[in-house]
């Protein structure tokens, strides 16, 4: 039976925060990519998640996939953080993905309570 989305993605997030060789504050950008690609290649069948080919890796940036179909990124209202899909909206390509996440919110732009 295939993992869930939620359950693999909880999964992975477990994985990366319970490292116990780098706490996040340590990781390097190649380390993180190092988990996500070792992550991706145990679980290619049980999440039906693809695995970054050389390809993806140069022309991608190690985005193993670009089209994140009808995902958000998160963004700031003026009332806080947006709800369930009112967030940056992603699109079908690198391009336009990279346009939105320059768009997204992050917890450093902390919102007034």
């Amino acid at each position: 039976m295939a993992a869930t989305a939620d359950q693999t993605f909880w999964g992975f997030v477990m994985y990366v925060t319970n490292n116990p060789h780098k706490s996040i504050d340590n990781m390097t950008n190649d380390d993180f990519w190092e988990m996500v690609k070792q992550f991706a290649a145990v679980n290619v069948t049980a999440s039906t998640i693809t695995v970054a080919t050389a390809r993806d890796l140069a022309d991608y940036y190690g985005y193993g996939a670009v089209d994140f179909g009808t995902l958000d990124f998160p963004k700031k209202t003026a009332s806080g953080w947006a709800a369930n899909g009112a967030g940056i909206a992603c699109s079908t390509t690198y391009a336009l993905n990279m346009t939105a996440v320059k768009q997204a919110g992050y917890p450093e732009d902390h919102v007034a309570d």
